[in-house]
């Protein structure tokens, strides 16, 4: 028996169609004022503004049509009759969104809408000039293209699906399967949300003790940091569609009863066997592809297989990767402890929402710190980077074949900024219960995938000067108890923990010193007095830490070998520094002072640049364009001659395997393939102890 097969008859019937006890509906009203009081339903008055926004939107689509057939020189008819229509799905269409929620939207238009010329050009203009309208964003190299913004204040993703059809009547029913008839493959994904929402309506058999229980779920899911589809958890089809599948399995249960059973049924389900609301439907005459492990060999690689009920059914939760299903599970098993507490009268509800103490949970982490010179620069940025961060962890799961678990947190840190416009993702780091395998005290490098990584996020084909990504290890946070002057040890921890969480503490902050800072702190006894020691010396708005930034900056100067990326990066921060110890240079001195550090071989560049400003002004951001296009310029005139040609390279000097080549020629006329002997060969790694490489650039850190 298939997986299909075994799930279809786990389908067949109901487990129990027992009625709640005088307990369970006891337990239920606790349930129900511990939502209550977790804040989770809106007010009517952002409920009549989210009536009133999807209003303005569909007036503006359909007047965005109209503009269409005219532009184009159709008939009369035509544009008379010419008509696009809003729809909602997801969360708003079950009606499970709460406060700050966004909004679900399709717009279904005609067949001479076009998605690229029309839907993101005229309709994104159309919405740029709506005052109401704000931080638009048009993502049209999605899986499924979207524009997002906000709409008076809320949010709106904003689908668009092409119909085979000249004109869209306002009593369109898009469930049907005929509608997907001669639409492309973009338009089929864009409509499925829609349907998919319309089959979970359909198929659970109680649609109020449905929405209950997913509040109750999604809830949860949030507070354990497990809700996100881009980062390899789920999203909310996928727990719609569990939540669903317990409402089949007790179609008579109250919410308290459908939540604990909910985390007894997946604790114990047999992955990756899938979860399935009906039977897949194969033999459509449209034959779209759908989800089915025995022809499709991806299909058969997927770990925790959602399958959404309407044709063509895939997998929603195609994202899961061995790390994240790892983290699920053991999440769900948690929570069947505390919903066991609960019917014990141990506890209350609220127990179950308790939040995941994240920064608490796990020794190491990655730290990815995304920075962009503005807000708008950012949140593209930042979504680019949001949307590959999976690829981080599969690359860390290959590398380490398993061993390293990996746990990404879906909000980014916003305490944890460095600068106005910044973000920063943290991905937990532990040894999976393969780790055991490992002698204790060896180390596993993280160098391989992080490279890879940062290599892949700076292929983003929309970059601007400023757009930087740093990837770091950092140590547990509760290090900086002792940094931040908490002197006297918690009640909960002994001496010699405190006394090592100090030493920690020092080693990590000295580990990341320059050897002349290093030594001048040698002295210091305690964390807290080597970090105030520290920011005495480097932090005050002294003239000669001016003087000490202002000398960094005129003896900067960028090598032939160096990326104008990274250059640019090191030369913001200098300015960044000086800023804040409130020492301003307005934007042309900025650019001037750039060009002076730029090596003799961009002699040619800055001249040409000097002499074709306007006014005989430059301009930084201008400036810093220039030497990005000229950099590219360059490099694809030896393209040929690297693969590389089209990679940021990386502040690892180690790494450039062309550095070092003789150019000595042979008698033949061939280059010498012979390396000359670098002199960083024999600098070792205090750390590690390995040779190459100083202790900053130490991946094991």
């Amino acid at each position: 028996m298939n997986q299909n097969q075994r799930a279809a008859q786990l389908h067949c019937e109901p487990l129990s169609t027992s009625a709640p006890t005088d307990a369970e509906l006891a337990s239920n009203r606790e349930l129900e004022e511990c939502m209550r009081q977790s804040g989770l339903f809106e007010s009517q008055e952002e409920s009549i503004l989210r009536e009133e926004v999807l209003g303005h939107l569909d007036r503006i689509v359909k007047l965005w049509v109209t503009r269409i057939s005219i532009a184009r020189g159709y008939s009369a008819q035509v544009v008379k009759e010419a008509n696009a229509m809003i729809f909602t799905f997801g969360s708003y269409r079950l009606g499970v969104h709460g406060p700050g929620s966004d909004i679900d939207t399709l717009c279904v238009g005609p067949t001479y809408a076009s998605r690229e010329k029309d839907f993101f050009v005229v309709l994104h203009d159309m919405l740029l000039e709506t005052p109401e309208v704000t931080e638009l964003q048009a993502v049209p190299d999605a899986h499924v293209p979207i524009l997002k913004f906000k709409f008076k204040g809320i949010s709106i993703d904003l689908l668009y699906a092409r119909l085979a059809l000249w004109v869209i009547p306002e009593d369109l029913d898009i469930s049907q399967e005929s509608i997907l008839r001669n639409v492309d493959e973009q338009s089929v994904r864009s409509l499925n949300g829609y349907r998919v929402t319309e089959e979970i309506v359909r198929l659970v058999p109680n649609i109020h003790t449905f929405r209950a229980t997913l509040r109750c779920i999604k809830l949860w899911a949030k507070k354990r940091g497990v809700y996100s589809n881009v980062m390899g958890f789920l999203g909310g089809v996928s727990w719609a569609l569990l939540v669903a599948r317990i409402c089949q399995l007790y179609p008579n249960a109250v919410p308290s009863m459908l939540v604990s059973r909910f985390f007894r049924v997946y604790t114990q389900w047999r992955w990756p066997i899938p979860v399935m609301l009906r039977q897949i439907e194969e033999g459509s005459s449209l034959g779209l592809p759908v989800w089915d492990p025995r022809k499709n060999p991806r299909d058969r690689s997927h770990l925790m297989p959602i399958i959404t009920p309407a044709y063509p059914c895939m997998n929603s939760s195609y994202n899961v990767s061995n790390s994240t299903l790892r983290v699920m599970i053991e999440h769900f098993n948690t929570a069947l402890e505390v919903c066991k507490a609960v019917e014990g009268k141990q506890v209350g509800w609220s127990a179950l929402f308790e939040a995941y103490e994240f920064l608490e949970a796990y020794r190491n982490y990655l730290e990815i710190d995304v920075r962009a010179n503005g807000q708008d620069d950012l949140r593209a940025w930042r979504g680019w980077v949001e949307s590959r961060l999976r690829q981080l962890i599969l690359k860390i799961e290959w590398h380490t074949h398993g061993v390293l678990e990996c746990h990404p947190y879906p909000c980014e840190f916003i305490g944890m900024r460095k600068q106005q416009h910044s973000a920063t993702f943290i991905i937990g780091l532990r040894r999976g219960k393969d780790g055991a395998l490992i002698r204790k005290g060896q180390e596993i490098d993280l160098q391989r995938p992080v490279d890879q990584f940062k290599e892949l996020i700076n292929r983003y084909s929309h970059r601007k000067p400023g757009m930087a990504i740093y990837v770091i290890h950092k140590r547990k946070k509760r290090q900086w108890k002792p940094v931040n002057g908490i002197s006297k040890k918690p009640d909960d921890m002994d001496e010699d923990d405190w006394d090592e969480l100090d030493e920690m503490a020092r080693s990590t902050i000295r580990l990341h010193l320059v050897d002349n800072v290093y030594f001048t702190v040698l002295d210091c006894e305690s964390a807290e007095e080597l970090w105030k020691k520290l920011c005495n010396t480097y932090e005050k708005e002294t003239a000669s830490n001016k003087v000490y930034l202002m000398r960094k900056l005129y003896d900067l100067r960028m090598k032939d070998t160096d990326s104008v990326d990274a250059h640019l990066n090191e030369f913001d921060a200098i300015f960044s520094q000086l800023q804040a110890r409130k020492m301003e240079m307005d934007n042309e001195m900025k650019a001037v002072l750039l060009l002076y550090t730029l090596p003799s071989s961009w002699d040619t560049f800055c001249t040409t640049i000097s002499n074709s400003a306007p006014s005989g002004k430059i301009v930084y951001d201008d400036i810093c364009g220039a030497l990005l296009s000229e950099e590219f310029h360059r490099k694809s005139m030896v393209g040929t001659q690297s693969g590389d040609a089209y990679n940021v390279r990386d502040s690892y000097q180690g790494k450039n395997q062309q550095r070092g080549r003789s150019k000595n020629k042979e008698k033949n006329g061939q280059r010498n393939k012979s390396r000359s002997k670098s002199r960083k060969r024999d600098i070792e790694c205090h750390y590690c102890h390995k040779k190459g490489y100083m202790k900053k650039d130490c991946y094991a850190l």
